[in-house]
């Protein structure tokens, strides 16, 4: 039998066309792969991270060494994206830490639509030092409770016993005392205002309050410790509520950071 017949078929089975379409075919399924191969882009690979431990509210940038880096990659640190990633080189890049809370975190990268690697338990954020929070408050208290409040009391509110030491302290008692019955309005606390049953008094109060950095700013026992915030001071003498209007944030050597 000839191998291509008078109808040009090969063997007689396959026509001619047909099989050099096929052969052409086969011929490019290599040739693809390996045009992809070497012209996709490779996944980065992250072969260190410096630092692997940061102070929580500490604003520290995190240099990641590999490869692959480029452009419009996110950096993700558990749930919260990164606040920057900057590409120094296809090997070495920065990652601008977010404000998180004390734990460890995964880090990985993402491009548009799917996260390219994943490093877990690469951070760790540890709890800041203690810091100290000088408020000053325009306290609202009846007569009988300034009798009794000292300098030097602790603050007990908030707590299921009253055998804590981290609390705040009572500073000073302002001698700007003013008798007031009902509504206090914008002349007392800051426009607060607050419905008092009889005659009480409002008066200046300063205290010395241990903070915690979080992500929606300073706090103490889950309060937020701000210009404008309410604040309770409770002894064992009695309780003053009040608003803060002024404030200066320290550390233990007494370095002001605000």
């Amino acid at each position: 039998m000839p191998v291509i017949d008078d109808r040009g078929r090969l063997f007689g089975k396959l026509n001619l066309i047909d099989a050099i379409t096929v052969a052409v075919v086969l011929g490019l399924i290599p040739l693809a792969y390996g045009a992809y191969m070497l012209f996709r882009e490779q996944p980065p690979i992250i072969t260190s991270i410096q630092p692997t431990q940061v102070t929580q509210g500490e604003r520290a940038t995190l240099q990641i060494i590999g490869e692959g880096f480029r452009p419009f990659l996110v950096a993700r640190l558990g749930d919260f994206e990164s606040s920057g990633f900057l590409v120094k080189s296809p090997t070495i890049a920065e990652v601008r830490m977010p404000e998180l809370l004390p734990g460890s975190y995964d880090l990985a990268l993402f491009d548009q639509v799917r996260e390219l690697i994943r490093m877990p338990g690469a951070i760790t954020v540890v709890p800041s030092p203690a810091t100290i929070a000088t408020v000053w408050v325009r306290f609202v208290a009846g007569q009988e409770v300034l009798d009794v409040m000292n300098v030097g009391d602790m603050d007990l509110s908030g707590l299921p016993t009253h055998e804590d030491t981290d609390g705040a302290v009572l500073l000073e008692i302002g001698q700007d005392q003013q008798r007031i019955d009902g509504l206090l309005g914008s002349d007392g606390v800051l426009g607060r205002n607050f419905q008092v049953e009889g005659s009480t008094l409002s008066f200046t109060g300063r205290v010395h309050v241990p903070v915690m950095l979080t992500q929606s700013g300073w706090t103490y026992r889950n309060q937020a410790i701000k210009i404008g915030a309410g604040f309770t001071f409770e002894s064992i003498s009695g309780v003053m509520g009040g608003v803060i209007f002024d404030m200066v944030i320290s550390d233990q050597e007494g370095g002001v950071l605000r």
